[in-house]
């Protein structure tokens, strides 16, 4: 039947609510009574409508404002993503460069004096190659510059203390490589290498671990 049609229509699409169901019956008293009451009624109608317009503006600018708020929730979390996204993305850049240049330290330093023939006369040549090189120093200057430059404008304040420990120690990092760029690889680059890629994970982790998203890009 129509009815029931109608009705199925009505629990899909209304929300019926016990304070809506009593403000129908009651304007349909109301409306019946100035329909008996004639002029006076009309009046009353009159009146009634205005208060009912003026609860539906009230309504309507709650509704605005809760929507705006939630816009406003939205895009914030969104900058706050980016702003991490920015700072994992330069940490984990510089760890595994340094990770790179430790790979190619230790197998340098673990490498064996190899014996080179020359002119009949057999003698003991180092083979070891520099792994520092200036293109090294260049590159993590520029992550240098990104850090310093980029990340100011986010106002998270675990993230500046991770922003702070990263950059003092890639400093550090690099005034040490510019006093042994063109050496041979030894123990005190391997270990100088060690314990930077170490802080750099802990600063990854401790990214991480303040925000769960970043588990989810894959580098």
């Amino acid at each position: 039947m129509w009815y029931e049609k109608l009705w199925g229509w009505a629990r899909e699409t209304v929300t019926i609510t016990v304070p809506g169901v009593v403000g129908v019956f009651a304007l349909t008293y109301v409306l019946v009574l100035a329909i008996q009451a004639g002029e006076a009624g009309a009046a009353w109608v009159q009146a009634v409508g205005s208060v009912v317009a003026i609860a539906v503006a009230i309504q309507v600018a709650r509704t605005s404002q809760q929507h705006a708020r939630g816009l406003w929730a939205t895009e914030a979390a969104e900058r706050d993503y980016a702003h991490a996204v920015r700072l994992f993305t330069v940490m984990w850049e510089a760890k595994m460069a340094v990770e790179q240049l430790r790979v190619q330290a230790s197998e340098n330093i673990n490498r064996p004096e190899e014996v080179e023939a020359t002119w009949g006369e057999v003698r003991g040549r180092p083979r070891k190659q520099s792994v520092l090189l200036a293109s090294h120093i260049s590159f993590f200057q520029r992550i240098m510059d990104r850090a310093m430059h980029n990340l100011d404008d986010d106002l998270c304040p675990v993230r500046h203390q991770i922003a702070g420990t990263f950059r003092f120690n890639l400093s550090v990092l690099i005034n040490f490589f510019e006093s042994r760029v063109g050496s041979i690889p030894s123990t005190e680059l391997l270990g100088q290498l060690q314990t930077v890629e170490k802080s750099f994970k802990a600063g990854i982790d401790k990214l991480k671990e303040h925000d769960s998203r970043l588990a989810e890009i894959a580098l």
